[in-house]
């Protein structure tokens, strides 16, 4: 596709391109107007992720800059999404509204963990936190439509639908209404239920289009899809026990739900992209908890930030991801 001023709008990539620059204007004005007091009492000391707090354009200079591989994998994607075939095995290998979406997405999610690495506000850390959950909903709600059989328009709707009411709900929130469990009270909880009971459904998804295949006993395909979300949650979190029990009876429910077919409409065949990702998102995390301060990979005053690492391997993990999409075959018509 050739770009030129009087279409360039119209194009996908023109409107991340777009997003990006309305965004970056808008921290600009933010910091023109100032971040308030709290932001600023945070000058000259650690942050919660490591880095020293500056004067400056962005209170966490380093966090902040590395969320621009965020952006760039976005408009990448955006780019490719333009030159897509009208026809294509997939939603994300020909012209669809997942696919863009999903480059959206990861902007957005630059945008946002920037606001909040940038300004040290409370706005900036819903925005970073919603950037996180149209990633991932975009990301595993297209999965779950695909296995449910949903058309495209069905499941773009699905997932905004989902992401504005629970975004809705967590802006509004009332800390009253959620329980306090300690280190993960009020919303807070929530938070955490609901990303890892994401990334636990995605998981259960990719192991059950393999298992589906092969001729295993249905006992055994549904304990292994069932067992897999649940051992990554005690390994990677260990959480409390309340906290595990009610995300073992959540992974329990949907692994019967999701085995109780014998087959499913897609096949994804197993690339490097799909360990590549995984290892590139455990990294990820790895690097995500030393990193913080008072932890053993904390330096304040360094160029090299940890966290800034998150942000870089999860920026690859988007890509890779992408890329295991892209392979997928459809079973049946679209």
């Amino acid at each position: 596709m050739e770009y030129n001023l009087t279409t360039f709008h119209r194009t996908w990539f023109g409107k991340g391109c777009y997003l990006t620059v309305f965004g970056l204007m808008m921290y600009l004005v933010s910091y023109m107007i100032g971040w308030g007091e709290y932001s600023e009492s945070l000058i000259g000391i650690p942050a919660q992720y490591c880095e020293l707090g500056s004067d400056g354009l962005f209170r966490e200079p380093m966090n902040s800059i590395s969320n621009f591989a965020y952006i760039g994998v976005g408009l990448l994607l955006l780019w490719e999404a333009d030159r897509q075939p009208e026809n294509g095995p997939n939603p994300f290998s020909r012209k669809s509204l997942i696919s863009p979406l999903y480059g959206v997405s990861a902007v957005f999610l630059g945008l946002g963990s920037l606001a909040m690495h940038g300004t040290q506000t409370q706005i900036g850390g819903f925005l970073d936190w919603g950037g996180m959950m149209l990633w991932m909903t975009v990301f595993v709600g297209y999965s779950v439509g695909r296995v449910l059989r949903w058309d495209e328009p069905t499941t773009v709707k699905n997932i905004i639908i989902f992401t504005l009411t629970y975004l809705i709900f967590d802006f509004f929130r009332r800390e009253e209404i959620a329980p306090d469990w300690g280190e993960m009270e009020g919303l807070g909880f929530l938070r955490h239920f609901v990303w890892n009971s994401l990334i636990g459904i995605w998981m259960m998804i990719e192991a059950d289009l393999y298992l589906s295949r092969k001729e295993i006993r249905h006992e055994f395909r549904m304990l292994v899809v069932f067992l897999l979300p649940v051992i990554a949650l005690i390994v990677l979190d260990a959480p409390k026990l309340r906290y595990l029990v009610l995300q073992i009876i959540l992974f329990l429910v949907c692994s019967m739900i999701l085995t109780g077919t014998k087959s499913h409409p897609i096949s994804r065949p197993l690339t490097p992209w799909l360990p590549l990702g995984v290892t590139s998102f455990i990294l990820g995390l790895l690097v995500w908890n030393i990193g913080q301060a008072e932890q053993s990979g904390c330096n304040p005053e360094s160029l090299l930030q940890l966290h800034a690492g998150w942000h870089l391997f999860t920026a690859f993990t988007f890509y890779a991801f992408h890329r295991h999409l892209k392979g997928e075959i459809s079973l049946t018509s679209d």
